[in-house]
């Protein structure tokens, strides 16, 4: 049998509650609440500091590219040199043959 689901305006008791969506000025936080996301940061602080001190990963890479730093640079590539189209790149297709 279908049994229909009641409009959230039918019940009164609904209308007063407030969503956390619909509020929309920051949270004011009492100083256990402030030092408890202090402390939550600085234990966040220290895992990353951890994570960066010692990367076995990075340091097996560094190791295998032979000291070769990770982040490649244009100058070091040569990338910032001009390419010169040679004389048989202009012929038309048409002239040209095996050599």
């Amino acid at each position: 049998m279908f049994v229909p689901l009641p409009h959230p305006l039918e019940n009164p008791n609904l209308i007063l509650d407030v969503k956390e969506s619909e509020v929309k000025v920051e949270k004011y936080l009492t100083k256990e609440e402030r030092a408890i996301l202090e402390e939550k940061q600085r234990i966040a602080a220290e895992r990353e500091a951890a994570l960066k001190g010692d990367n076995v990963g990075r340091r097996g890479l560094y190791t295998m590219m032979g000291g070769v730093e990770l982040i490649i640079k244009k100058e070091k590539l040569g990338m910032d040199q001009e390419l010169v189209r040679e004389d048989w790149m202009n012929m038309p297709q048409e002239e040209m043959n095996d050599e």
